[in-house]
């Protein structure tokens, strides 16, 4: 026991071999086919299970690297080779790469007697490795052994009559093999080695791995100085590409190579469920599938497509823009007969819940528990269906007969793990999919039973879903509905369309994320560039419609008091959602980047920078509200929109101007409704209500006592008012703009008739311009940034001053050299300054051609003209005169300014006084200090 205590303290001690191993047998497997019962292979006596031979793993120079799959199958895998009669001092070893470990043991390397029974093992215990003799006390390998290769080695040295030494080795690629534990001169439980067994030696197995070159060696030295990694080996690697192609593939290949592809969903499942790809803790370092369906759909046959493989990368094929994944069944002529209805076919190619299409279009549904309940209906409406599970009834559009009419009618299919795409693993990259085709409606009243087109089931780690089309999905075309601690996911241009047309309100939504866990989870859902332009499918249409009935996108938990949220945050990145509503809970806050949307409700803190929100804007009571460079636009009925707590939006557009009426009997209807003490800084906003007296209102219900900072803001009111009923301390009021104005709020605010602007965006002379506050981030709608952002509303207008045109025009390394970026300044010395060419509003990285200041001459008058910039706002133009090029003077005189067309445009003529003398003129701009 000394002896063992003291070499398991020693443990990662590096060996160096003094002699070298001769080579008993190894197994190096084949890249296809099996080694079972039946065909054990050259090395093996007898093998129980199945030895899954795929490629990837240890291998030989020369030589193609392979590996067997070891399965939890029914017989777990593992085999017995035979030893030497002759020699005691044996070294197993061999290559594991582990997906997935249990908690009862699991013996993988044994050297054993000649009937199998294990004496000295390496073996999964408690979800880990560990080294000792079988049945005894095991010493645990320290370190993490999942989604890596290991190579691990018994030594033993037999000593006679169930007495030997043992050391228990590990390596990982392109480390030194080290010993952890070991003993000498001790009990190896066998007579005498006679065999090893290598594999899984257990019973109900949940061990997924990778074994690779399982080999023997003699060795001679007692000590062990002589065990080695074999040196003829090569280590095996991972991220390895794996191919696909339904056209030209078969499923007896080994996925290598584009010649060598696939052809099913059910292989890639079956390797995914396995460890036919090899699992990563990161996408970057994973396997890739590469799925070619340029010719062909890939069919997944009413199943599934299940990815079970950690850090997989899914893509399609290079000159492939989709993975064309077939998720519904196609219904020849041949399906269809009559079914003894007026105008109504059937067909028993169906299951329970399904829904059909006639080219792309979504049929009317009926509605009914038997055939009996749904005859008229059908019979009466073209283009409508209904099926039992058994039959399947079609009425087509126009009547006609699909058994000639030349249509393509196609139907969803039932599947049974709820979704095209189900993702069970974290940490995936999954892009290029477009699948779809996956609604179902119940038979009696329509609704949207969950089928979605993609899903998850389980943590999804660091995933990305990436350049994929979903569409006529039902219940939800992107359900991210489980999740773990810390999940971080991230959907990219990602188009989601048309979701089923035959549920109840709110019954359908096309992304949504829910956890049912009651656990604060910290997950992270971010949505960038994802877009929606038909939430819904639309009866007889390949179309759709947008539509409020339903949410583009929803969020969820199951709503329990006192339910935590389980996520920390989602994100909405350049996202189009049209007038989508986008609304949930069970998240702490959201942030909205460059997005468009309709209304926007959450119980969260609410960050929303650079956006379109057409509809109410709503956060959580008592949580935070923050509006920048934004439109928020009402139109149609103008509700109450509720709020409380810190309410700050600054530089944006409010604009109502086609609200039409106020909901009835609410006369507190406004953008924002008092519902609890307020926190407002409203400033740089332009606010716009409708001409007509409706009983608008920007505010309602604000009190004395809450914090109001009101400044800096443009209105156009009409006949409407600004607050409804502010609270004074003693009483309540209504105020329009002068009378808010009057008891002290909005300093620097004005109303105009007039915004000058274009779609928003302030012309030169528009009172917008410079006429609000610096605010910050010094950005506007566009994105664009800038020295400062004062204008008023959610554009900032062109630069007005030379230090703001030079921000824009010239980087900060650039801003630094005055001989490049000063007033004076010039990239090419073309006689134009940077000061002129912003006067002038010239290029500032293209040379002036010079025909930009003419000479003209007229009725014995001279002058010198040109047409500068509108933007530029305290510029003076100067005319100066010289007659030897190097003394000049200033010529007397004012420089006119003439509009030629409407808008202006303005023409600058500086007046030349005639003399007897040759003179040379140049025109000088000059900023005045405001």
């Amino acid at each position: 026991m000394n002896a063992l205590f003291l070499l398991a303290a020693a443990a990662w001690v590096p060996f160096v071999a003094k002699a070298e191993m001769e080579l008993v047998f190894r197994e190096t497997f084949a890249t296809t086919g099996q080694l079972d019962e039946t065909r054990p292979g050259p090395h093996f006596a007898t093998v129980r299970g199945v030895f899954h031979q795929r490629a990837g793993g240890p291998h030989l120079p020369g030589m193609v690297p392979a590996s067997a799959d070891l399965r939890p199958e029914l017989l777990s895998p593992a085999a017995l080779a035979l030893l030497p009669e002759t020699g005691g001092r044996f070294f197993l070893c061999g290559w594991y790469f582990f997906k997935s470990l249990q908690a009862h043991n699991a013996r993988l390397l044994s050297i054993s007697d000649s009937a199998g029974n294990p004496g000295p093992t390496i073996a999964v215990e408690h979800h880990s490795l560990s080294g000792g003799i079988a049945y005894g006390d095991l010493v645990p390998f320290s370190g993490n052994v999942l989604n890596r290769w290991i190579f691990l080695g018994i030594a033993v040295s037999f000593e006679g009559s169930r007495h030997g030494s043992v050391r228990y080795y590990a390596k990982f690629p392109g480390e030194p093999m080290v010993s952890w534990t070991g003993h000498d001169s001790g009990n190896l439980a066998i007579q005498r080695p006679g065999g090893v067994v290598v594999g899984v030696d257990t019973s109900n197995s949940a061990v997924r791995c990778r074994i690779g070159a399982p080999a023997v060696y003699r060795f001679e030295n007692t000590n062990f100085s002589d065990i080695a990694y074999p040196a003829d080996l090569l280590e095996p690697g991972t991220g390895l590409t794996w191919y696909c192609n339904p056209a030209t593939g078969d499923d007896a290949n080994d996925g290598t190579a584009p010649n060598r592809a696939w052809a099913s969903v059910a292989k890639i499942n079956e390797e995914s469920a396995n460890t036919g790809f090899f699992s990563a803790d990161r996408a970057e370092e994973g396997d890739t599938l590469v799925i070619d369906t340029r010719e062909t759909p890939l069919d997944a046959g009413g199943s599934a497509l299940v990815v079970t493989t950690a850090g997989l990368n899914v893509r399609a094929a290079e000159g492939n823009e989709w993975i064309e994944l077939k998720s519904h069944r196609s219904l020849p002529p041949d399906r269809w007969e009559p079914s003894g209805l007026p105008r109504v076919y059937l067909t028993t190619d169906t299951q329970l819940h399904v829904v059909a299409w006639e080219d792309d279009r979504f049929l009317n549904h009926a509605r009914g528990a038997d055939l009996a309940s749904v005859a008229e209906t059908l019979s009466n409406t073209p283009g409508s269906f209904w099926t039992d599970g058994t039959r399947l009834y079609l009425h087509p559009f126009d009547s006609t007969d699909p058994r000639t009419d030349g249509k393509c009618y196609e139907r969803s299919h039932l599947i049974p793990e709820g979704a095209a795409v189900m993702l069970k693993a974290p940490d995936l990259h999954i892009r290029d999919l477009r699948a779809g085709k996956t609604c179902l409606a119940r038979a009696e009243d329509g609704d949207a039973i969950g089928s979605y087109c993609l899903g998850n089931d389980g943590p999804m780690g660091r995933t990305r879903i990436a350049h994929c089309f979903f569409y006529y999905g039902s219940k939800h075309n992107i359900g991210l509905v489980q999740g773990g601690p810390g999940d971080d996911v991230l959907v990219e241009d990602v188009q989601c369309e048309q979701g089923s047309p035959y549920c109840g309100a709110g019954g359908q939504t096309v992304f949504v994320s829910f956890n049912h866990q009651p656990l604060d989870l910290g997950i992270v859902h971010r949505f960038h560039r994802c877009r929606t332009v038909a939430n819904a499918g639309r009866i007889g249409s390949r179309e759709g419609t947008m539509t409020s009935f339903y949410p583009v996108f929803y969020s969820h938990n199951l709503g329990n008091p006192e339910e935590p949220s389980q996520f920390d945050r989602f994100e909405f990145i350049d996202c189009d959602f049209g007038e989508g509503t986008v609304t949930g809970g069970a998240v702490k806050e959201v942030l909205v980047r460059g997005s468009t949307t309709g209304a926007f409700s959450f119980g969260a803190e609410l960050t929303i920078e650079r956006s379109r929100i057409q509809g109410p804007v709503a956060p959580a009571p008592d949580r935070s509200l923050t509006l920048r460079h934004s439109f928020l636009a009402r139109s149609g009925m103008l509700t109450a929109s509720p709020v409380s707590g810190r309410i700050d939006i600054q530089g944006c557009v409010l604009d109502g101007s086609t609200i039409t009426s106020i909901q009835g009997g609410v006369h507190e209807a406004a953008f924002f409704t008092r519902a609890g003490p307020l926190e407002i800084v409203f400033r740089n906003n332009v606010a716009i209500l409708p001409e007509a007296a409706l009983g608008a209102n920007l505010f309602s219900l604000l009190r004395h006592t809450d914090s109001l900072d009101f400044a800096r803001n443009a209105y156009h009111l009409g006949g409407n008012r600004l607050v409804y009923q502010f609270h004074d301390g003693e009483g309540t009021a209504h105020h329009d703009f002068e009378e808010w104005q009057g008891i002290g709020f909005d300093e620097g605010s004005f109303e105009a008739a007039d915004f000058g602007w274009d779609n928003y965006r302030p012309r030169p002379g528009s009172p917008l311009l410079d006429a609000g506050f610096e605010i910050s981030p010094s950005e506007d709608f566009t994105g664009a940034h800038f020295l400062r952002r004062n204008d008023i509303g959610a554009f900032e207008g062109a630069a007005g001053r030379f230090d703001e045109w030079q921000f824009e025009h010239f980087s900060e390394a650039e801003r630094e050299n005055d001989d490049i970026a000063g007033p004076g300044g010039s990239l090419f010395e073309d006689g134009f300054s940077n000061l002129l060419k912003f006067g002038l509003g010239l290029p500032v990285r293209t040379p002036a051609q010079g025909h930009e200041i003419r000479w003209r001459e007229e009725s014995g008058q001279q002058w010198i003209e040109f047409t500068p910039s509108p933007h530029p706002r305290h510029l003076d133009w100067i005319l100066e005169e010289s007659a030897d090029l190097e003394s000049w003077e200033e010529v007397a005189g004012e420089a006119l300014e003439i509009s030629l067309s409407d808008p202006p445009t303005g023409l600058v003529r500086l007046p030349v006084v005639p003399g007897p003398d040759a003179r040379f003129f140049r025109v000088k701009v000059r900023e005045r200090q405001n």
